[in-house]
This record gives C-alpha cells, sequence and structure tokens, in this order.
C-alpha cells in the first residue's frame, strides 16, 4: 500500500531541512518499477540534499493498461484520440499516490511534494523557494516548483512578489506541492481518465463540478525535466 512519511526534522533546523525543503513537507518521487531513470534522479536529489520516499507507480509494459473508453478532445474537438498507454498509468499513478496521500494526511494544511522521476533542480532553487514561499496566500491548494507553458498564461497583475504567480492552470507535473485540502478535488476531478494527468487537474468535467483550485507558479523554474526542452 502506499506509504507516505513526513521526514524527520534536521539538527539546528527550525523552519527548513537541509535542501530548502519545508520540514513539515513530506517528499514523494514517483518511479515504476525497472525505470532506468530512477537512480539518477535518486542521486540528484541526495546531491541537492533533499529526503524523499519512493512510490511505485504503474509501469504501461507491465500493467497492461492500455485504453480507457473516453476520448481525448481538449485540443481537437474533431477526432476521437486515445490516449497513449504510458500516459494513462502515469495519469494513474499520480492518483494512487493522492489516494494514499488523502488516507494519511492528518489536516487540510499538509503539504506534499511529487516529484517525476525526470525531475532536475536548478542550482539556486532553495533560496527562490525559500522567498517565493512568503509571498503564498492561505488559501493556496498547487504549488509548480517545475511547470512547462506558463509564462505566456501570467500578467504581471498575477505576480504575487518573489517570482510566484497565480495561474489559471499549468502544465507539467515533474515537480508540484499538493496541499491536504486539494487532494479531495482531484480525486473526485481525475478519476475520469480522459486526458494527461497535467490538464485534467484543471478541467473539469465531473458531473457536479468541483471548487477551483487555488494553482501557484514559480518563474522561472525551480525545476525542469531531464532530456525534455519545454519553455517556462
Amino acid at each position: 500500500r502506499a506509504v507516505s512519511v513526513t521526514l524527520r526534522r534536521r539538527e539546528g533546523s527550525r523552519r527548513t531541512r537541509m535542501g530548502g525543503i519545508p520540514r513539515h513537507w513530506s517528499v514523494h518521487l514517483l518511479t515504476t518499477r525497472f525505470s532506468p531513470r530512477a537512480e539518477e534522479t535518486k542521486k540528484h536529489l541526495r546531491s541537492k540534499d533533499i529526503e524523499f520516499e519512493t512510490f511505485l507507480g504503474l509501469n504501461h509494459e507491465i500493467s497492461g493498461v492500455d485504453h480507457t473508453a473516453h476520448a481525448y478532445d481538449m485540443d481537437d474537438h474533431l477526432t476521437n484520440r486515445q490516449l497513449l498507454p504510458k500516459t494513462i498509468n502515469i495519469h494513474l499513478s499520480h492518483y494512487m499516490l493522492w489516494a494514499g496521500l488523502s488516507l494519511l494526511s492528518d489536516s487540510d494544511d499538509s503539504c506534499h511534494l511529487v516529484l517525476e522521476e525526470d525531475v532536475r533542480f536548478e542550482h539556486d532553487w532553495s533560496d527562490r523557494l525559500e522567498k517565493a514561499l512568503t509571498r503564498l496566500p492561505a488559501s493556496w491548494d498547487l504549488l509548480y516548483l517545475g511547470s512547462c507553458n506558463c509564462a505566456g498564461l501570467v500578467t504581471e497583475a498575477d505576480h504575487r512578489g518573489d517570482g510566484l504567480y497565480r495561474v489559471p492552470k499549468a502544465s507539467c507535473n515533474h515537480a508540484y506541492v499538493v496541499r491536504g485540502s486539494a487532494l479531495p478535488v482531484l480525486l473526485e476531478r481525475c478519476e475520469r481518465v480522459w486526458a494527461p494527468i497535467d490538464l485534467s487537474m484543471h478541467e473539469d468535467r465531473t458531473r457536479f463540478g468541483t471548487r477551483e483550485l487555488e494553482s501557484f507558479v514559480v518563474l522561472p523554474r525551480l525545476a525542469y525535466q531531464a532530456d525534455t526542452i519545454t519553455p517556462n
């Protein structure tokens, strides 16, 4: 079953753990069995003094889950596009992790940093995160340390200071923090597997509708994807 462990407080640190991660955040590396990328990413995280728990999601080559009954129609409503098996299994893996976190979260204010297996942190990520967190409002639900294609969605009116922006939706899930209060919304909204998980998190197609999530990004991003070139 999914296990979430709140990491121990570092000696001599009252507010943050070594690496710059707030001490009350749990950190989860989402990977799959036999992944060729996992070990290199673990080495990278340790080099940044980031402690984490590994969560095994679904490997599409093993699970056999290769089809969903729902068509992906966000980009082109004239086609009946089907998600690729890898995309479906990534969606289900994030959903599995959220379900486990929802069982173990002790309050709406619990915070969980989810990292995908291709994540890489910038050299100055820790200092910039510390500054951005001072601007984060009390009502936030999602905080993206890594994202893509967000710079064109925000304006100066969305800027909260120190690189923190409120954003209507974000793309790419390689490094994001989900708050306990947002987990029930995500579990309801994303049970229907119809789009890549980063899109369905922000597109409500539930029968009765769920509340809008308060999402924020740090720009320029604090983390990027190895071997993948995407704009901020």
